[in-house]
């Protein structure tokens, strides 16, 4: 368990903002006397190479602090454990931050829709707006954490295409489509990708690198 440190006077609490994830403790100085107040905190980062699903104490909540580096003036690909709604959105990404789901797969197009929050374990795509490079981010009061990736699948057998996140660092296989900064690359083999990313998985041999719509 870590801690937060809290200075309190009778008029007043501040705390140091910039270091909420060392140990800290509480301290009246009118009662000398120190506290140890609990709080509970959850790491996820890119670079891990397993997902354990984070459990939640007593307090019903925890804070993550989530590393993930984005493309800004891009869309990027996204997929979390947890939930984040509209608001979330804004104060973590910026004003501009936009989010798509995955609605429809046609024998020629791939097609995804607006939307404003994201749902746990289901991939997306996410715009970061230009001049937004901030790669840590912290979310507050998370309630929940689903186990694995949900796949998010559309069209027809003969022409159905996975959508598919990833909690740890893991192979996107040959064949697949990966985003990077606005464009759309198919996979000629095996890929290692990063935590927190998705990649859409195609089972016809049609290229839909120039196929795609974003409503």
């Amino acid at each position: 368990m870590k801690y937060i440190r809290l200075y309190q006077t009778t008029a007043q609490q501040t705390a140091d903002a910039n270091n909420l994830v060392k140990p800290y403790v509480l301290y009246n100085k009118e009662l000398d006397n120190v506290t140890y107040v609990p709080i509970s905190i959850t790491e996820l980062n890119e670079t891990s190479e397993s997902y354990i699903t984070p459990i939640i104490d007593e307090s019903g909540s925890t804070t993550v602090y989530l590393t993930r580096t984005f493309s800004a003036g891009s869309w990027n690909s996204f997929c979390v454990p947890f939930a984040i709604n509209e608001t979330e959105i804004k104060t973590q990404f910026g004003d501009n931050a936009r989010v798509s789901e995955f609605t429809e797969a046609t024998s020629t197009t791939l097609n995804f829709s607006t939307c404003t929050n994201i749902e746990a374990g289901k991939p997306y795509l996410l715009y970061i707006p230009t001049g937004a490079y901030a790669n840590k981010f912290c979310f507050k009061n998370v309630t929940s954490f689903v186990d694995k990736p949900i796949d998010v699948i559309r069209g027809s057998n003969e022409n159905k295409t996975i959508f598919r996140g990833y909690f740890h660092k893991d192979i996107a296989p040959k064949g697949s489509y990966v985003l990077s900064k606005n464009l759309v690359y198919h996979l000629q083999k095996d890929m290692t990708t990063k935590a927190f990313r998705a990649v859409l998985i195609d089972n016809t041999d049609t290229n839909r690198g120039g196929e795609w719509s974003l409503n």
